[in-house]
């Protein structure tokens, strides 16, 4: 049976920005992930302004890994608005 983590945090990118994020999976100590595991980012903007803006516009989505921090995703945003976006990332780790 798999097993399914998920941290959730909250970014802000600025107005007529482009910008890389860096999203890691926190391993607890262990640097290598399960041998068969599964990791990603899903981003959702701000509830409160999504009425008034244009979606954020992802540029790039480069996967790695580190001793330190284990699956590495760099993720590239862009903000077409003129005003700063508050958004939403949940990072999932699916292993087995």
């Amino acid at each position: 049976m798999a097993d399914v983590k998920l941290i959730s945090g909250e970014y802000t990118i600025a107005a007529q920005a482009t910008q890389v994020f860096t999203f890691w999976w926190p391993m607890g100590g262990s640097p290598i992930p399960p041998v068969k595991s599964y990791f990603d980012v899903s981003i959702m903007a701000e509830l409160k302004r999504l009425q008034q803006m244009t979606p954020l516009v992802e540029v790039k989505r480069e996967r790695g890994a580190t001793v330190e921090t284990g699956p590495v995703l760099y993720l590239t945003l862009q903000n077409p608005n003129n005003f700063a976006v508050t958004f939403f990332a949940n990072h999932v780790l699916v292993s087995h």
